[in-house]
């Protein structure tokens, strides 16, 4: 706890335990799909003159490699020890005054229930938002009467896990 006061007393008055919408990021399996999302974060959150918003990011692609096989393993997405770097990554960003997380990393969403749970922040699941934009779009087939169907793309270990085809299903979506 010392060292939480430390922190503290060296804040500046915009230190991101202040601030009010402070992005939690947590790196994945990938580092690539962190960088990417940073990019558009700042970007839409600074395209039109505005500071981006503040963010803090815990990425180490070092502690992926201890604790997971090869991505190519048949035993990758069974792999429970992927959530313990997950947790931690996800206690760190919550000490860091983030009010709410993202994970970015596709492939991290298949320990998404294990690594958000007991989390007291909003803990974004990228199914549920994709699910949640193609539902508010309204999509209409473009037969009346048929229903809209969804294709997912993405490498074979994000397709096993099933989350997509779970969420975008749970929201009426037929997913092909």
């Amino acid at each position: 706890m010392g060292s939480v006061a430390a922190v503290v007393r060296c804040q500046a008055p915009n230190s991101l335990l202040t601030q009010e919408n402070t992005v939690g990021i947590l790196g994945g399996v990938s580092v690539f799909s962190t960088l990417i999302f940073l990019e558009k974060l700042v970007w839409w959150s600074s395209r039109h003159g505005e500071d981006c918003i503040p963010f803090v990011v815990r990425s180490d692609p070092t502690i992926n490699r201890e604790f997971l096989p090869p991505i190519s393993s048949p035993f990758f997405l069974k792999e429970k020890n992927a959530q313990f770097p997950l947790r931690c990554k996800r206690a760190f960003l919550e000490q860091s005054g983030a009010l709410y997380i993202v994970m970015p990393c596709h492939l991290s969403h298949a320990w998404h229930s294990e690594v958000s749970e007991g989390c007291p922040l909003p803990f974004l699941h990228v199914g549920e938002c994709v699910a949640r934009e193609l539902k508010a779009a309204k999509l209409r087939p473009l037969e009346a009467g048929s229903n809209v169907r969804i294709g997912v793309l993405g490498i074979d270990e994000s397709l096993m896990a099933g989350f997509y085809r779970e969420k975008l299903e749970s929201q009426g979506l037929e997913v092909v």
